[in-house]
């Protein structure tokens, strides 16, 4: 921090010298600045120069150098959009284009880009000749970036223009690395053309082929400095002895790979087999099987990406490459493409010995396979079938580190496994806070984990807030302090770490204002007050309040006691403690207060009641001036920052039932999380009310949005049904980079909607609203977390209730479903490949996973032992 300050302190110093320097001393240091190459400084003192004198033309002729010297800098880091903010300086500064000299344009297109550079030669030839110098830049710069579309802009009246379709043939050639045709195609290039360096330069690489060095030597002589390429040229001029060619032997140009990818998309397995074959021999004559795999895994994205059938590209991976190669290859192409689960990872794992020989690397890898899994199962939602189709795929689950049948502590267990074999795995530990631990057997697992974690990152003070934040919700509050002092220890100055601290505080605080133990809370007040979390300083003032409240009249632990006529009022106390805060953070304060008199009643009497109402109604006024950041956070702030018990729908409903205007200062983004708040809390008539105001003024594309919001709530409560064809025209007509929020925002809003609603937002398929069949299944009634319960509402079919109740061993009944399954869908005798592309066909529709998911459950193991191979892969994978 001392070090910061030092530097910010010589930057403020060397400004003020700056501003003191006369405006001669300002140019001349500019452009000293200028030759040494600090465009940056040099255009802050030419600036300052010419604010100065602002008739100083050299001034103003070296500013705008410096300008176009800044830009062709910025240009080279890539940065392109500052690039073109000082291209827009330089239009301003530079000459006009009817007086410009030729030197002067020579100079600003090498400094910009084609399109630019066009541009203003177009400019320049309407009032003066064409500069053959000038067409060189532009040629070079053509042949480096392939924009053959700005070339079309070029005016008429350039040289280069007829010969455009001749450079752009050549170019193709020399890509192609073909620079004999290249050379033959530019032949009718006289010397005075454009193009003549282009044509020099490959003459320049035949002879260099051809290992003349002589001839390359003088063609690489009369190419000119101006050329874009003449950093190449000076290379070849130097060390053409010391350059070695990539591969030898044959090239592969564009064409053959558009070749392969369309034999590909035509399905011709083996015509792609010998052209893969073919490509990889030129790569790598002695040894083309890395050559095969790398070109494999580069055409891999067209497969995932369904340009590709996926599983003839794994069958063409195998017959490619031997075993055990061609085997490792297929399982990783399986474990990328075809989700299925626990069972190809688990295969994949299996394999890692051949693409990782050394344990070391093979450990780090199976980590990061591992956490990829669970990452994927968790995004799509999916836990509950993950598990129960893979429980018996040979052993998948166990080998995988898991030992559970509940679906969330599975992934826990994987987890673990993942860190226990790479600590350092950062993916990994994203999961172990992400994942939910409601259970007490989760909450130990991910105590685990945390601690693994603190064990093996000595310096890192995430895991110790991870794990303070666990202990927090298992209220063990001096454990989670321990661990806050240790985070502590490793980072002083983390702003995350004071801040949790003082949460861990503050419940502590509340545990013992209601235990009436208030020198404990005075003294958590002191070390909250010496921590400044300058974040939760309305929550701390509530807690003052809270405590001088309690003493109102009573003997004080703030002195020797409280003096008749010294009594301070509970007014008095809320405005000198909440004076000092914002007015988000005079709610919040107030809110606080409001949730202590929920919970312990017995000590808010009727006067303190009309007081704190009377506090908010006096703040009214205040909502019109926050901000809509400042609303929402107000609204829905963290959980872990309020008091134990309390979750954000009760403090949604403090603010809401008091404030008809409080939604008024959001902005449509920040007001769709409230939205959903309130669906959550069953508040559906603010919801359509706040909604019907949005919409009169919303634009796109929250208009949409909500009007997606307000169909769910009202086909929810019944006020109107909305039909699949409704939700469909719906969102048809959102464009495509919109759909994600319009996917992300229906699975937020399943978790309060009832059936088949729900399943519909949870799949984003409204087909299932008009789903003829009405049981537990196809309806989408079914709970995937508590399936058995469930089935007991299965009443549709009255005969198929009392045939199951007489059945001894209704397990048998879904045994003998799945064998007949397997008859139905002809695959009996199938291969392995078959069987896995038909039960991925059926995992990627709702209910038929829905329905494998369940009867895997229903089985227990001994009878799925006993079912066919067919029967086992199809339901367990």
């Amino acid at each position: 921090m001392a070090k910061k300050n030092k530097s910010r302190k010589a930057r403020k110093q060397a400004k003020q010298n700056l501003q003191k320097m006369p405006a001669g001393q300002l140019r001349q240091k500019g452009e000293a600045l200028l030759a040494g190459g600090n465009y940056r400084e040099a255009i802050n003192s030419l600036k300052l120069a010419l604010q100065k004198a602002p008739d100083d033309t050299e001034a103003q002729r070296l500013l705008v150098r410096a300008y176009a010297l800044r830009e062709s800098q910025l240009r080279q880091k890539g940065m392109l959009k500052e690039a073109e903010a000082l291209h827009h300086q330089v239009r301003q500064h530079r000459p006009d284009v009817a007086v410009m000299e030729a030197a002067d344009l020579l100079f600003f297109l090498e400094a910009t880009d084609l399109q630019n550079a066009i541009s203003l030669y177009n400019a320049y030839l309407a009032h003066h000749p064409p500069v053959g110098e000038a067409e060189t830049i532009i040629s070079g710069t053509l042949l480096e970036t392939n924009d053959w579309q700005a070339a079309t802009q070029m005016a008429d009246a350039a040289l280069l223009k007829p010969d455009l379709p001749v450079l752009r043939e050549a170019a193709r050639l020399m890509d192609s690395a073909d620079w004999e045709a290249a050379l033959d195609c530019l032949k009718p290039v006289t010397r005075r053309s454009p193009l003549a360096p282009a044509k020099l330069l490959c003459r320049a690489m035949v002879c260099f082929y051809q290992e003349d060095d002589d001839g390359m030597q003088r063609a690489l002589a009369m190419i000119p400095d101006r050329f874009p390429l003449h950093p190449l040229v000076e290379r070849l001029k130097t060390a053409s002895d010391r350059l070695s060619p990539l591969w030898q032997g044959q090239s592969i140009t564009t064409d053959q790979i558009h070749f392969l990818l369309q034999t590909f998309k035509d399905t011709q397995a083996s015509g792609a087999a010998r052209i893969i074959r073919r490509m990889a021999q030129a790569i790598r004559p002695q040894d083309p099987l890395p050559a095969i795999e790398q070109l494999l895994c580069m055409l891999f994205p067209l497969a995932t990406g369904q340009y590709l059938d996926a599983y003839d590209f794994v069958n063409l991976a195998e017959t490619l490459l031997p075993d055990p190669r061609g085997g490792a290859i297929a399982a990783k192409f399986d474990f990328l493409a075809f989700d299925d689960y626990f069972a190809d990872t688990d295969t994949y794992i299996d394999r890692l010995d051949v693409e990782f020989p050394d344990p070391a690397d093979r450990a780090v890898a199976t980590s990061m396979v591992l956490s990829a899994s669970v990452e994927w199962v968790v995004e799509q939602g999916i836990q509950y079938e993950a598990v129960h189709t893979s429980r018996f795929a040979k052993g998948a689950l166990k080998r995988l580190g898991a030992t559970s049948n509940e679906p969330a502590l599975v992934l826990l267990e994987i987890v673990l496994r993942a860190i226990e074999l790479d600590p350092q795995n950062a993916q990994a530990q994203n999961l172990l806070n992400r994942l939910p631990g409601t259970s007490r057997e989760a909450k130990r697992l991910k105590e685990t984990g945390l601690l693994k974690l603190v064990e093996k990152h000595p310096d890192d003070p995430a895991a110790c807030i991870a794990l303070a934040r666990l202990y927090l919700k298992k209220n063990a509050l001096r454990k989670a302090e321990t661990h806050l002092r240790e985070a502590e220890r490793r980072a002083p100055h983390d702003e995350q770490v004071k801040e949790m601290h003082v949460l861990t505080l503050l419940r502590s605080i509340d545990t013992n204002l209601k235990r009436a133990k208030f020198h404990l809370v005075k003294t958590d007040l002191g070390k909250v007050e010496a921590l400044n979390a300058r974040k939760l300083a309305a929550h701390v003032a509530a807690r003052h309040i809270l405590l001088e409240m309690a003493h109102t009249g009573q003997l004080s632990l703030f002195g020797d006691g409280i003096q008749p006529g010294e009594k301070e009022t509970l007014p008095t106390i809320i405005d000198r403690h909440t004076a000092p805060l914002s007015a988000a953070g005079q709610f919040a304060a107030l809110g606080i207060m409001d949730i202590d008199r929920q919970q312990r009643p017995e000590i808010w009497n009727k006067a303190r009641n009309k007081c704190l109402e009377q506090c908010f109604k006096s703040r009214r006024a205040a909502i019109g001036t926050l901000t809509s950041k400042a609303m929402h956070n107000l609204l829905l702030p963290d959980i872990d920052t309020l008091p134990a018990g309390f979750g954000q729908a009760a403090w949604l409903d403090i603010f809401v039932s008091r404030y008809k205007q409080i939604f008024e200062p959001l902005s449509d983004k920040d007001a769709l999380p409230v939205v959903e708040a309130l669906i959550e809390m069953h508040s559906e008539d603010v919801c359509l009310k706040e909604i019907q105001r949005r919409l009169k003024y919303a634009s796109e594309p929250y208009l949409t949005l909500l009007r997606f919001y307000r169909m769910v709530v009202q086909h929810n409560i019944g006020s109107s049904r909305s039909t699949a064809a409704d939700f469909s025209a719906l969102i048809d007509g959102v464009p495509s980079q919109h759909k994600e929020m319009f996917r992300s925002a229906a699975r937020r809003l399943s978790r309060s909607a009832r059936w088949p609603l729900r399943a519909a937002l949870e799949h984003f398929d409204f087909e299932l609203l008009d789903s003829q069949c009405n049981c537990p299944i196809c309806s989408g009634r079914a709970d995937m977390n508590d399936f058995d319960e469930e089935i007991d509402d299965w009443t549709d079919d009255d005969y198929l209730d009392s045939l199951i109740s007489e059945i001894n061993h209704p397990d048998q009944v879904f045994a003998s479903m799945a064998e007949a399954f397997v008859d139905t869908l002809d695959l009996r005798g199938a291969s392995p490949r078959e069987l896995k592309r038909r039960r991925k066909e059926m995992m990627n529709d709702y209910q038929s996973r829905t329905m494998l998911a369940d009867m895997a459950k229903t089985i227990p193991p001994i009878v799925a032992m006993r079912l066919s191979d067919e029967a086992r892969y199809l339901l367990f994978g």
